[in-house]
């Protein structure tokens, strides 16, 4: 028989304007001297997490890095989610970005594929937080229409406009990191920062 885990609660309620200031605390944007900063873009999965960095300085965008944790499918799902958290870990760790920029859930007919990225997407959220980041969260068509100009764009057409945007030699490989650093594209434009 398991053992039982009672947990003291603190009888005194708290309103919702109480809440909000301690669960949410105001994370101010670290800048580097020049102005600059990076973001993380993450394109949640649990087979396949894409990420990408971009380091944005005014009006001008520049690739750093992007990459892809992939998980074994023949893992346990909770096995699968500790490699997608130590690799998204490393990125943080290796490239140290001022923020986090993640697809948000899009909700279609297979809800359970939607709750294991909702479960990606939760690993990334507590990395960022473990780092004291601010989190921003956009939709698929968000992410679409800031890197291409309207929120049906394919796949190609996100990898395409991403190359040009930061001006590289060849398309972002594979389309999960191509869509992380959309991501972060997307919310280097909905800051504001030009």
């Amino acid at each position: 028989m398991g053992r039982r885990l009672s947990l003291k609660i603190d009888a005194k309620r708290l309103s919702a304007e109480d809440l909000r200031g301690r669960l949410q605390p105001s994370v101010q944007l670290r800048r580097a001297p020049d102005g600059a900063f990076s973001i993380l873009g993450v394109d949640p999965g649990t087979r396949v997490c894409g990420f990408g960095v971009v380091r944005v300085q005014g009006r001008r965008f520049s690739h750093v890095a992007h990459g892809v944790v992939k998980t074994n499918p023949k893992e346990p799902f909770p096995r699968r989610l500790l490699c997608i958290y130590q690799g998204l870990c490393a990125a943080f760790d290796s490239h140290k970005p001022d923020m986090l920029s993640l697809e948000n859930i899009f909700f279609g007919v297979n809800h359970k594929s939607s709750q294991k990225i909702g479960e990606g997407r939760a690993v990334a959220m507590l990395a960022a937080a473990q780092r004291d980041l601010p989190v921003y969260e956009f939709t698929p068509s968000q992410i679409k229409q800031a890197v291409s100009g309207h929120g049906r764009a394919s796949k190609q057409q996100v990898q395409t406009m991403v190359k040009a945007i930061l001006r590289l030699e060849q398309l972002p490989e594979p389309h999960d990191a191509a869509d992380a650093l959309a991501a972060a594209i997307c919310c280097a434009n909905s800051l504001g920062t030009f």
